[in-house]
C-alpha cells in the first residue's frame, strides 16, 4: 500500500478480511482513523431522537436467507443483526462477533462472539444462535437459499449441508470453522444482506421474520405491511449491547416507481430521508433544498442473454451484442453524469482484485460480421425489463443500438410483480447488482454454474475451477492473474453486457443528523437522529 501498488481501501479490506481491527488496520498502514462526525444526540434527551421517516419499497422480510432484495435487510436489520458488517472506508467491523483470527491460508477461523447481547424476548445470544444460522445457511435443499452459495467451502457436497467437521463449538462464545477447502471471502460473505442472525428457535416457530420478529438490535419491529408500510421503535434502555441507539423509532413508506409521490411528501415535509436517489432524479430533489449523500459504488445494470433458452447459447451472439453496443451511449440515456463505463466481466476496478481488461471497442460492422459467421442474422431478440426509469432507457438505448447493427431488437416492459416472478426464465432481460466487497463474491453469485443467483444460464467448469482458485489465494497478486483469467473467459462468452459502473446516492431534510453514505446503500441507523 505504502509503494502504491494496493489503495487504501484495498487494504483496509484484505487486512480487516484476516482479523486485524480498525485501529490496528489504521495503524500498520500508517494513517489516522478517519474522524467521526461529533453526535450531540444524547444531549437532545429528554424529546428524543425523533422518528426517522423513510421513503422506500417495503417488500416481505420473512426469511432473511432467502431475500432478493437489500431492501428487506434494510427494514430487518434495525433488529435482527449481522455476525460482521462493512463500512464504507472498505473495512470489516465485527457486529455480533467480537473478533475474529484467520489462518494463513485462510482454511481456518476463530470466531469470538460479543458477550453481553441478548435476544428481544430475554435469552442471550450465544454460540448456539450461531450454529443454527449456519446450519440454515448452509442447506442447499431450501430454494433459494442463496446463502449457500456464499458459505459453498462449509458445505459437505454428498449431504448438501453443513459439514458436520467443519463446525466446533469451543464455548458458549467461540466457534472455530475448519473449511472444506480456503475461503478468503468467508468474512465478507457474513456481511451481506441475507445474513442476518435469528434465533435458534426460527425454524421451530415458524420461520418468519415478520411473524416471530426475535432480534438483538437497538430496535423492535412494531408493524409490517409489504408494499405500504413498515415501523420499528427503540428497545427500552439497557435492552441493546450497544447501549441505545438515538431514534425513537424509523417508519418506511413505500413509494415504489412514484418519483413525483415521494417528491411532493418531502414538500410537504411526510419524509425525512429516501432510500435511493436514481439517476435523473438528482436535480429535482436538490431543488427542494435538501442534501445528498453519495459513494462511489459497484451498483450495475447487467443486460444477459439466457444461454437455457433456445437460439440464445451460442457466444457468438452475446459477443455480436456487446460489439453493437456503445456503454457511453447507454450512460447518456440512463445515468448521465453519474456512471462510468464496464467492460462485459463485472468486476469493478475498485475492487482488490480486479484486473485491467478492457472491453472490444463498440463496432456494429463487426457485430454484424459476427452474426453472419454464426449463421445468427435472422435473430430477433426482446429485451425485457421492469417499468423502472433507469432500466427502462437503458434497455432502450440498448434495443435501438442493437438494431442499428441489424439485430430485430424489440422491447417489453413488465410490472415490478411480474418481472420477478420469472427473473432467471426470461430469454434477454436487464437486471440491477448491488455492490459486493470483493468481486470473488459476485462471480461465485452469479456466474457459478449452480449459483441460485444464476440468471444468465452461463455455465463453464474451466471457469467454476478458476473461481474455485480465486476464492482459495489469499495473496492478492496471484489473485489479480486468476481474476484477470476469469474477466477475460466471462466477457469472452457474450453471456452479459455490463454497460456501466454507478455511483449510489440518496437525499435527506437537513435535519436528519449522524447519517453516512455507503457504497451498498445500507444504512446504519443506531447513531442516527433528528435534530430539533
Amino acid at each position: 500500500a505504502r509503494r502504491g501498488r494496493l489503495s487504501r481501501r484495498e487494504f483496509l479490506s484484505l487486512a480487516s478480511t484476516f482479523g486485524l481491527g480498525a485501529a490496528a488496520s489504521y495503524g500498520v498502514l500508517g494513517a489516522a482513523p478517519p474522524a467521526q462526525a461529533e453526535i450531540a444526540a444524547p444531549a437532545l434527551r429528554p424529546g428524543g431522537g425523533g422518528v426517522l421517516r423513510i421513503a422506500m419499497s417495503v417488500p416481505p422480510i420473512r426469511d432473511p436467507r432467502l431475500y432478493e432484495w437489500r431492501q428487506s435487510a434494510e427494514i430487518a436489520r434495525p433488529f435482527c443483526e449481522p455476525l460482521v458488517r462493512y463500512r464504507a472506508d472498505g473495512l470489516f467491523e465485527p457486529w455480533l462477533l467480537r473478533s475474529w483470527e484467520v489462518s494463513a491460508d485462510a482454511s481456518r477461523y476463530l470466531l469470538r462472539l460479543r458477550s453481553g447481547a441478548r435476544w428481544s424476548n430475554g435469552d442471550a445470544f450465544g454460540a448456539a444462535d450461531v450454529l443454527a444460522n449456519l446450519r440454515r445457511w448452509c442447506d442447499r435443499g431450501t430454494p433459494g437459499n442463496s446463502m449457500a452459495d456464499r458459505l459453498s467451502a462449509l458445505i459437505d457436497p454428498n449431504t448438501g449441508g453443513l459439514a458436520e467437521r467443519a463446525v466446533d463449538m469451543l464455548d458458549d462464545l467461540t466457534i472455530r470453522l475448519t473449511l472444506l477447502r480456503p475461503d478468503v471471502t468467508l468474512i465478507a460473505a457474513l456481511t451481506d444482506y441475507p445474513a442476518l442472525v435469528t434465533h435458534r428457535s426460527f425454524d421451530a416457530t415458524g420461520a418468519d421474520l415478520a411473524a416471530q420478529p426475535l432480534g438483538t438490535g437497538p430496535f423492535e419491529l412494531v408493524s409490517h405491511e409489504p408494499g405500504v408500510r413498515a415501523e420499528v421503535r427503540r428497545r427500552e434502555r439497557g435492552a441493546w449491547w450497544g447501549g441505545e441507539a438515538y431514534l425513537d423509532g424509523v417508519v418506511w413508506r413505500d413509494f415504489t416507481d412514484q418519483p413525483s409521490v415521494e417528491e411532493a411528501a418531502f414538500a410537504a415535509g411526510e419524509i425525512d430521508l429516501n432510500y435511493e436517489t436514481p439517476p435523473g432524479r438528482r436535480a429535482a430533489l436538490d431543488g427542494l433544498g435538501l442534501r445528498a449523500l453519495a459513494a462511489e459504488s459497484a451498483e450495475t445494470v447487467v443486460i444477459r442473454l439466457n444461454r437455457r433458452v433456445e437460439g440464445f447459447a451460442d457466444p457468438r451472439l452475446g459477443q455480436a451484442f456487446q460489439r453493437a453496443v456503445d456503454p457511453a451511449a447507454i450512460i447518456k440515456a440512463a445515468a448521465p453524469g453519474e456512471a462510468t463505463p464496464a467492460a462485459h466481466h463485472h468486476v469493478w476496478p475498485g475492487h482488490p482484485e480486479f484486473a485491467d481488461t478492457p472491453a472490444p471497442s463498440p463496432d456494429p460492422a463487426a457485430a454484424r460480421a459476427l452474426l453472419a459467421e454464426a449463421g445468427l442474422t435472422a435473430v430477433t431478440a426482446e429485451l425485457v425489463s421492469v417499468d423502472d426509469a433507469e432500466r427502462r432507457r437503458a434497455a432502450d438505448a440498448v434495443a435501438e443500438q442493437l438494431n442499428g447493427a441489424g439485430v430485430a431488437a424489440t422491447r417489453a416492459v413488465l410490472p415490478a410483480e411480474r418481472f420477478w416472478r420469472g427473473w432467471k426464465t426470461h430469454p434477454f432481460s436487464i437486471t440491477p447488482w448491488t455492490m459486493r466487497p470483493l468481486a470473488a463474491q459476485t462471480l461465485a453469485l452469479a456466474y457459478r454454474s449452480d449459483a441460485v443467483w444464476n440468471e444468465s444460464g452461463f455455465a463453464d467448469p474451466v471457469f467454476d475451477a478458476l473461481l474455485e482458485v480465486a476464492l482459495e489465494v489469499a495473496d492478492l497478486p496471484t489473485r489479480r492473474l486468476v481474476m484477470g483469467r476469469l474477466q477475460r473467459r466471462l466477457q469472452s462468452s457474450g453471456a452479459i453486457i455490463q454497460p456501466y459502473w454507478r455511483a449510489v446516492r440518496r437525499h435527506h431534510h437537513r435535519r436528519v443528523a449522524g447519517l453516512q453514505p455507503h457504497p451498498m446503500l445500507e444504512l446504519h441507523l443506531e447513531t442516527v437522529f433528528l435534530a430539533p
